[in-house]
């Protein structure tokens, strides 16, 4: 069993930066972990990092423009270099579609990305990935098209499933 509060001030001090790449590693840790005491207490950290991109939502937090947006920042990659494997990827649309989702950039940008589990993250989600699908800078990049293809096909086959 963990300790919350030890954890709970572990996530307050983080940077939004920071708190997303260690939201990323645990969720990698998550999705590898073979004991179930250990999901039990991973899940449970992901659960105050969640909580508190919630009070950063509601805050209105801030600490600059973001270096990535809100798909990187969760972990979704593709491609040749550092790209991740399909049901990786899946499950990280999947936690931001239900969400909740940090706090990237500033609110207009936050605002573009809806509510959790709503048909405005959806179809952001969508545009996100036909314009990278689109993108002449991405034209010859051929795993990468193919990968967010597979991501749009999934998107458009179950991604309804996460709207409340």
């Amino acid at each position: 069993m963990i300790d919350q509060s030890k954890y709970t001030t572990i996530v307050r001090n983080k940077s939004n930066a920071e708190l997303a790449k260690y939201y990323r590693t645990l969720m990698k840790r998550f999705v590898d972990s073979e004991s179930p005491s250990k999901s039990k207490d991973l899940k449970a950290v992901i659960g105050i990092i969640k909580e508190e991109w919630m009070k950063r939502l509601e805050e209105g937090d801030q600490d600059g423009l973001p270096d990535e947006g809100l798909m990187s920042t969760m972990g979704y990659r593709v491609g040749d270099t550092q790209g991740i494997k399909g049901p990786y990827r899946r499950m990280i649309m999947k936690e931001i579609l239900e969400g909740p989702i940090p706090f990237v950039g500033n609110p207009a940008y936050m605002r573009e990305w809806g509510e959790d589990g709503s048909i405005e993250r959806y179809n952001k989600m969508k545009r996100f990935l036909n314009s990278e699908i689109n993108s002449p800078v991405q034209k010859y990049n051929y795993r990468a098209i193919s990968e967010w293809k597979e991501d749009l096909q999934w998107l458009e086959e179950v991604g309804a499933e996460y709207i409340k």
